[in-house]
């Protein structure tokens, strides 16, 4: 994986879910460079590309900018989803 794919060029994946909202953080535990767009990155995923890649792409995604040639799949809840998907987090610093 991440060698040369079609036509040799480089294997590149990102996997990634957007979170729509934070609620409940204490406002000493956001993470200033994420909290524009937070979201969370499926790291055994990226395949020929890097965790810093994801907040340009979700961006450029959001602003119709994506130059991209192959597939970009987004998966969202049911319309009108009860209750609507949420997750537990737990916030470990270091």
């Amino acid at each position: 994986r991440g060698g040369g794919g079609a036509r040799g060029k480089q294997i590149q994946q990102l996997a990634v879910w957007e979170v729509e909202a934070v609620a409940g953080l204490p406002d000493g535990v956001h993470f200033v460079p994420q909290s524009q767009i937070y979201h969370v990155t499926d790291l055994a995923a990226l395949i020929g590309r890097s965790s810093r890649d994801v907040f340009e792409f979700i961006r450029a995604l959001k602003s119709g900018r994506v130059e991209h040639d192959g597939e970009i799949r987004t998966i969202r809840p049911p319309e009108g989803m009860q209750p609507p998907p949420q997750v537990l987090a737990v916030v470990t610093e270091i």
